[in-house]
């Protein structure tokens, strides 16, 4: 079953005209739908509040520790109040399964695999990052300024390569795995098909890493195989590359790690 539906009053005075795509979908089934009136509400109705601090963080619920201590000890020392505060910050708190996210992206799942206990330190207790003017190269390399020149270097290290001219069977192929508890979306970027042979296809526009990393990141292709598999049954072997355009070098995969290894994984690593 499909069900469709839409949003008739958001957050403007007055309702939001049906989507033409939903209107099409009612005409193309033969349908009569009939739309209800929207609710008499008022401005002030339509007001969404939160209270603040938010209480559901753990960062905030430290605040509120180390502030009400501070209200209760209105006559020690500044350093002594810092102290008390780093030692509330620093503090060992149980983490359990349910503290990690059940939706992780493939590139974040590959930063989890690179360095687990800082991905959940950053993950539990995040650390808000300034704002970059970086180019979209995925959470699993680092951002970094971009300008105009380099943009058009990489473009044209791209169109020298063998890929400008390669025609995909599959382009931006979004998907979606269920890998034990945890939900991965992602998108492979180039898929290939000869045969019952696929070829996932990663572009970089960053410089071929050290081979220790390379063997952390081929978890992302893997990860592709697992989509590829999924949608065609009838592929019998799938094989994986990166093309690092910020030094031209293509870097091939044949042995993956299998969908049960990536589990276990996950398994091992999720009570930190």
């Amino acid at each position: 079953h499909l069900w469709l539906g839409a949003e008739l009053m958001g957050s403007r005075a007055v309702p939001d005209d049906p989507s033409p795509f939903l209107a099409e979908a009612i005409d193309a089934l033969g349908l009569e739908v009939e739309i209800p009136e929207p609710a008499d509400d008022t401005a002030e109705d339509r007001i969404e509040t939160t209270p603040w601090p938010v209480p559901r963080t753990k960062q905030v619920a430290a605040a509120q520790r180390a502030a009400g201590w501070v209200e209760a000890s209105p006559d020690v020392s500044l350093e002594s109040l810092a102290a008390q505060a780093l030692r509330i910050g620093d503090r060992p708190e149980a983490v359990s399964a349910a503290g990690m996210p059940d939706r992780l992206s493939a590139t974040a799942l590959v930063a989890w695999r690179r360095d687990p206990q800082g991905f959940r330190t950053q993950t539990l207790r995040p650390i808000p990052a300034p704002p970059s003017r970086a180019i979209d190269i995925g959470e699993d390399e680092s951002v970094r300024p971009i300008d105009a020149a380099t943009v058009e270097r990489l473009q044209a290290t791209f169109s020298a390569s063998e890929f400008a001219t390669r025609r995909a069977d599959h382009v931006e192929m979004s998907f979606e795995l269920v890998l034990g508890r945890f939900r991965v979306p992602g998108k492979i970027d180039a898929v290939f098909i000869t045969g019952d042979h696929a070829e996932v296809v990663d572009w970089k526009t960053s410089k071929k890493p050290d081979a220790a990393v390379l063997e952390v990141m081929k978890w992302q292709l893997a990860l592709y195989r697992f989509a590829i598999l999924r949608v065609h049954p009838e592929i019998a072997e799938v094989t994986g590359t990166f093309y690092f355009v910020g030094s031209d070098d293509i870097v091939q995969f044949t042995d993956l790690p299998d969908e049960a290894e990536v589990v276990e994984w996950l398994k091992a690593n999720d009570m930190g």
